[in-house]
């Protein structure tokens, strides 16, 4: 071997190695006895703190919409609880959450009882005061998994209504939530919109799950500013189960990542253009059990995924990074968890171009099981 393969070798192994050495910066666990807490969506807000929105569950049927503010060291700077008027004694979680050009923050999840779930959204201040909130749905199974802010300071929700068939609702209102229109695109199948991109040219893709006749497949489905309905594209080789997200990249393609069940669960990434080619996919997976939760570029086209695992892990599932290339290729991965279920649920770049992770653990936690946030550089 000549000592210019040898040292592109080296370069290469060199670079890999570097980029896979993530360092964990700080881990928080916010939990109470008794309760189980979890964090759903976690944001960097404008003064470089965090944000997450979740729910504190005391028992089934009986649980808080949950936000909280940590500083860039994870220290709590204030918790808020949220009960719908209408369910006190019920479901109520946060899924998704923005901050706002003014600093207040809107959040979208769910509000209900054993049997009903209406989509709930909340305006709160920048201290985590309520300034309003407003409820959809009057019977079947709903709930607004997906919040997007526009570049005019407008909010695109996308959530799910179910009575008999799920059925994709997508919803644009301003900051004051006055609803500007809201359309629900009834088929006779099943549709689960997983995430959302708006572009600078103020359309608007859904991305989620389509069943019929129990069949699966990935649909991405265009909508103009005012909610008309422009493009649909299915992806008939893939089967995704639920899970989904994606990634606009500067190119304009998309990737999305989602979860396909063939003997086992694994992670499925999808290349499309937004004119819906496929430019290709690739499967990733352990031995065990794999789910998404989400994806970011880290550096110049190189990405993390994020999830959970039964693989490798000291017990359960374990939370899961893995390191990808342009081509979709895994070049590493690393569990992060303990002895029992530990599951990431929503992942975001930071201004230190590094990231941070956020859903629930169960392995020492305080109660029965507490919101986990670590912060990786």
């Amino acid at each position: 071997m000549n000592f210019y393969k040898v040292l592109s070798l080296l370069l290469f192994f060199s670079y890999n190695i570097c980029f896979s050495q993530v360092e964990i910066q700080w881990e928080k666990k916010i939990g109470k006895k008794d309760f189980f807490y979890s964090a759903n969506s976690i944001i960097q807000t404008y003064d470089s703190c965090f944000v997450i929105t979740g729910c504190k569950e005391k028992a089934i049927f009986d649980s808080e919409l949950l936000v909280i503010k940590l500083d860039n060291k994870g220290n709590v700077i204030w918790e808020s609880e949220f009960k719908n008027q209408n369910y006190d004694k019920g479901c109520n979680s946060g899924e998704s959450i923005v901050q706002m050009a003014d600093s207040s923050f809107v959040i979208s999840g769910y509000t209900g009882k054993f049997g009903i779930k209406k989509i709930w959204v909340l305006r709160i201040d920048r201290n985590g005061k309520m300034i309003w909130e407003w409820t959809y749905g009057d019977y079947g199974l709903n709930d607004g998994n997906v919040l997007k802010t526009t570049l005019s300071n407008e909010l695109v929700l996308a959530g799910r209504c179910s009575a008999g068939e799920t059925n994709l609702l997508l919803a644009k209102f301003d900051i004051t939530g006055k609803i500007i229109w809201g359309n629900y695109y009834k088929k006779d199948t099943t549709e689960w919109v997983g995430d959302i991109i708006t572009t600078e040219h103020g359309n608007i893709y859904a991305i989620g799950n389509y069943s019929v006749k129990n069949t699966n497949k990935v649909f991405m489905k265009e909508f103009r500013s005012d909610g008309k309905a422009v493009n649909e594209f299915f992806f008939n080789s893939c089967k995704f189960n639920l899970w989904i997200k994606s990634l606009l990249l500067s190119d304009n393609n998309l990737l999305i990542l989602g979860s396909e069940k063939n003997q086992k669960d694994d992670l499925k990434l999808l290349k499309v253009d937004l004119s819906g080619n496929l430019i290709w996919e690739k499967t990733i997976g352990t031995k065990q059990n794999d789910y998404p939760s989400g994806i970011i570029e880290i550096t110049k086209n190189k990405y993390i995924l994020t999830g959970w695992t039964g693989n490798k892990g000291k017990g359960g599932f374990d939370g899961w990074l893995v390191g990808i290339d342009y081509s979709g290729n895994k070049e590493w991965d690393m569990n992060l968890g303990g002895k029992k279920n530990d599951v990431i649920l929503s992942l975001t770049r930071t201004l230190d171009n590094g990231f941070v992770i956020a859903g629930f653990t169960k392995s020492e936690s305080a109660g029965n099981g507490d919101a986990w946030i670590v912060k990786i550089k």
